[in-house]
């Protein structure tokens, strides 16, 4: 029986987060052009509903759109690297939801059931973008501290670029020196124990390799290496920092195999910006 499953991100929700506000920003435009054509007729899916109604009263509310815009724009541009602009982001659109709300309310006891109507849908993405919003900002520390702010280990002149050689837009085939303890389940032979190794990533694959115990090679090179344990990425059932430095992490899998492996500062970083890419956090050891 197959018991895997992906291993639940929170760097995947907080990416989600920001790419929910960039999308109502940019439908946001899109309706105020729309607007400038074809007046309050025509419509597409959704707004940042304040900007929107301001934009149509001319002069001054252009420049108040232009304002919550802008407002907007920043919360996203920064909850890149910072929590805080991420609760903006929610703040302002949870405000943005109770205008809507509002203007729901006011139409339907004025008596305007069309324009009350065709507001219900404009309320659903709302209410699905607040939940979506707060579910950034609570995974927001996990997702800063396991890779979003990560460094990009490809980035031209980066050391760990120049030494592995790969393409920057291709991580795959990128190996992370390691010391590496490996006990598989149900295998009472502990295998590549503390010996010089190197962690593979192969698309959605780890591959783990190892010196012979006692064997004194290079690291970063698989070929002079044995494959000691290969997996599918969503085999992992955790990764923890073992360690205040983040040199040490264990990984777990699901069938109850782990591998501990200890890495210098440049591959904990390297590491961690690996698994961020593939949707995998690693935690922090509780206390």
């Amino acid at each position: 029986m197959n018991n895997t499953r992906v291993v639940d991100s929170p760097v995947r929700t907080y990416n989600t987060a920001r790419s929910f506000l960039l999308t109502v920003i940019l439908l946001t435009g899109i309706n105020c052009v729309i607007s400038l054509i074809d007046g309050f007729d025509r419509y597409f899916l959704c707004s940042i509903y304040s900007a929107y109604i301001c934009f149509l009263i001319k002069p001054l509310g252009i420049i108040v759109s232009v304002l919550i815009l802008a407002a907007f724009i920043c919360a996203y541009i920064f909850s890149k690297k910072s929590r805080v602009w991420m609760i903006v982001g929610l703040s302002l659109f949870s405000v943005d939801t109770l205008f809507t709300i509002g203007l729901l309310i006011l139409g339907a006891a004025n008596g305007e059931g069309v324009f009350a109507f065709s507001m219900l849908l404009e309320i659903v993405i709302h209410v699905v973008g607040v939940v979506i919003l707060a579910l950034g900002v609570a995974k927001a520390k996990a997702a800063l501290n396991s890779g979003v702010n990560a460094i990009n280990p490809f980035e031209a002149g980066n050391p760990a670029q120049q030494a592995n050689a790969f393409n920057p837009a291709n991580t795959n085939g990128f190996e992370v020196p390691c010391t590496a303890f490996i006990k598989l389940a149900g295998n009472p032979n502990q295998r590549g124990i503390g010996t010089t190794g190197v962690i593979r990533f192969e698309n959605d694959t780890v591959v783990v390799a190892t010196a012979d115990q006692g064997a004194q090679m290079l690291v970063g090179n698989l070929a002079s290496m044995k494959e000691r344990v290969r997996f599918p990425i969503n085999h992992i059932r955790s990764v923890v920092y073992r360690d205040k430095n983040r040199q040490n992490v264990l990984i777990t899998l699901y069938e109850n195999s782990t591998i501990f492996v200890t890495l210098t500062k440049e591959g904990s970083n390297n590491l961690s910006y690996l698994f961020a890419q593939r949707g995998i956090q690693i935690y922090d050891a509780q206390a």
